[in-house]
């Protein structure tokens, strides 16, 4: 069961196969569910023709008529649903300045490149007012820079429109850009539903902390409990360590996770390992630790001065550290 706030901006994230895109389908009325029921504002929507349902569909594809002009596109749909012409035209007008695409109206899609045909397919999305959105993988087709600026301009269309938009999404990082709240998918089943700070910080299981961001995920077993954090034997480490625990903590000897993000760590004192890799991003470096009862670790450091890292390098001793609060033990 899962319940979509009116003009949310929510995301179903997961991996190939997870089911997302099958459950947009449903709202869309393009697949019709076993069993349940599919309610907006209180109507069930199960056995109503997509057409007739206040819903409207932005597909990955954009699907634009290759023969008809930006103008003629976004007036499709007014058109069949019977709007007078100067009533259309001011639709249209207006669909035109939010998507700030005025210019290109008597250009076809051949003509503009895949952020502009993006922005007329949400404005062709949009022109009916419907009370539900649903955007199948919108930025998929969109180079990365043009990705990351195209995810402000759509949250801030979602803002003036207050329409309710449901996004699926594979790229865990616009999921965290764009949502209200994010549901994570997994062989048909919502594994957690929560707004995206709780996701990252408080990931329910390892399935959703290994897919949303980055993280190290070490075996612990539970030696007993301090100020309300978990007190866990962590081989890898070799020594004793404390985390978060959310809910109760288990009984000692019990077998858990300790997750650990690679921002959470800092390099300069606390325990033992040593570099086995590394590799700056520009904004970031990256390294890869030995740890000393075996495995590794990824630690990633903020470059904030304009000369690089230098003091650390292959195979050097380090020592890293990480406050408690900074990781969380997983019971599954």
């Amino acid at each position: 069961t899962l319940d979509i706030r009116r003009k949310e901006l929510f995301c179903l994230l997961g991996g190939s196969g997870s089911g997302k895109s099958t459950l947009l389908r449903m709202l869309a009325g393009f697949e019709t569910p076993t069993s349940g029921a599919i309610e907006i504002e209180g109507r069930d929507m199960v056995g109503i023709d997509p057409a007739d349902r206040p819903v409207n569909m932005m597909f990955q594809s954009y699907a634009l008529f290759p023969h008809m002009n930006v103008f003629d596109n976004i007036a499709y749909g007014l058109k069949r649903m019977g709007m007078a012409k100067a009533a259309r035209a001011e639709r249209v007008a207006e669909m035109l300045r939010l998507v700030r695409m005025e210019e290109f109206a008597k250009r076809k899609p051949h003509q503009m490149s895949g952020g502009q045909r993006q922005r007329v397919a949400l404005a062709r999305s949009l022109a009916r007012g419907p009370k539900l959105l649903l955007l199948d993988e919108p930025l998929s087709a969109l180079d990365r820079k043009l990705r990351e600026e195209t995810q402000f301009e759509l949250m801030d269309i979602f803002d003036k429109t207050g329409t309710t938009f449901v996004v699926v999404t594979h790229d865990q990082e616009e999921a965290m850009t764009l949502a209200t709240r994010i549901g994570v998918m997994d062989r048909g089943k919502l594994v957690q539903v929560d707004t995206p700070q709780r996701i990252y910080e408080f990931p329910k299981n390892r399935l959703i902390a290994d897919f949303v961001g980055n993280v190290n995920l070490l075996e612990a077993a539970v030696v007993g409990e301090v100020n309300g954090l978990a007190r866990l034997d962590c081989p890898a480490i070799g020594h004793e360590v404390r985390a978060i625990c959310e809910g109760p903590v288990p009984q000692p000897g019990t077998p858990v996770t300790l997750a650990i993000r690679p921002e959470k760590i800092t390099l300069g004192s606390g325990y033992p390992a040593v570099v086995e890799d590394y590799a700056s991003r520009g904004d970031v470096t990256r390294y890869r630790l030995r740890l000393q009862g075996g495995g590794t670790l990824d630690v990633s450091r903020a470059n904030r001065a304009r000369a690089g890292e230098q003091d650390i390098t292959w195979d050097m001793p380090v020592h890293f550290d990480f406050a408690p609060e900074g990781a969380i033990m997983l019971r599954e």
